[in-house]
């Protein structure tokens, strides 16, 4: 059953479930919709034209229109006291938002501070309807890792360690920490070139 993740435990109609398991995006790491276009598209599942639009909708996405980056900057910043959000989500964000604010930067790092407030908020939703939808004794897994970006004109390494931010937005929306497992990545499977940008271990975080 197709249904938005966000808003889960109101429009979709399973079964009772005792259990969740799922492999979120990273925030921002990759075109998730172009990475998987060549069977999206021989499947039937989604029109060309269409394409844009849906990398739009997708948790972790990479594309935003100036004026949705504006208006997502301006509700972080000016309810940056009171956001449901753990104070260590808030002040990475922060971080970049000021390092790149005011820096010669393209303009997928000057987006980076809107689109990581929203992967966090969609994240926390994700999680609040799961907490919704589980009974008493129920998990939730999930299997992450972490990425970094460069910010600032001294092009600054900034480590995103979404794992460690998920477990915290977890425990903040009712979830208690049960358990947090590291997974390694065999990083050489994708090929030598683009092994040194490749993340090395995931971790396997267990809310209850």
């Amino acid at each position: 059953q197709q249904a938005d993740a966000t808003k889960m435990a109101e429009e979709t109609s399973l079964p009772d479930i005792d259990h969740m398991v799922c492999s979120p995006p990273y925030a921002t790491g990759l075109p998730y919709v172009d990475a998987y276009r060549l069977s999206i598209f021989t499947l039937g599942l989604l029109e060309k034209k269409d394409r844009r639009d849906l990398e739009r909708q997708v948790i972790g996405n990479r594309e935003i229109p100036k004026q949705e980056k504006e208006k997502l900057e301006t509700e972080f910043l000016d309810n940056y006291e009171s956001l449901q959000l753990p104070n260590n989500v808030k002040e990475l964000i922060k971080k970049i938002h000021d390092l790149n604010v005011d820096a010669d930067v393209g303009f997928r790092r000057k987006n980076k501070a809107a689109l990581l407030y929203k992967y966090f908020r969609d994240m926390r939703d994700v999680l609040e309807q799961g907490y919704q939808m589980l009974p008493e004794g129920g998990s939730f897994v999930l299997v992450v890792g972490r990425n970094t970006t460069k910010a600032g004109d001294n092009k600054e390494v900034v480590e995103i360690p979404t794992d460690n931010l998920l477990y915290d937005i977890g425990e903040m929306v009712g979830f208690k920490k049960a358990n947090l497992v590291e997974k390694s990545l065999n990083s050489t499977a994708i090929g030598e070139v683009h092994s040194k940008n490749a993340i090395q271990e995931e971790q396997i975080l267990f809310l209850e």
